[in-house]
């Protein structure tokens, strides 16, 4: 449990940490507008409120989708190297 609970709180220090030095790198300019904002079309960039954004990646990490979705395009591409395209 304790090695658990050090896990957490370097994670926690890793990612407010990080975020600051990528900051500085990257010289993040808060006054502009996300892509969301500067160019809606209604199905990609979609503006959401902060806590619906939060829920959508929390499921997908939940779900593992971010570690399956590339293993199962990979997958494809090779199924299509492979045997040929089934188009």
């Amino acid at each position: 449990m304790v090695s658990f609970l050090l896990a957490i709180v370097l994670l926690l220090l890793g990612y407010l940490l990080y975020s600051k030095v990528i900051e500085r790198i990257v010289e993040v300019d808060p006054n502009c507008p996300t892509p969301a904002v500067a160019h809606p079309d209604g199905v990609a960039y979609v503006p959401m409120k902060p806590w619906r954004i939060s829920l959508i990646q929390f499921l997908k990490t939940d779900l593992g989708e971010n570690n399956t979705s590339p293993r199962l395009g990979c997958a494809g591409l090779c199924c299509d190297i492979r045997y040929g395209s089934r188009r």
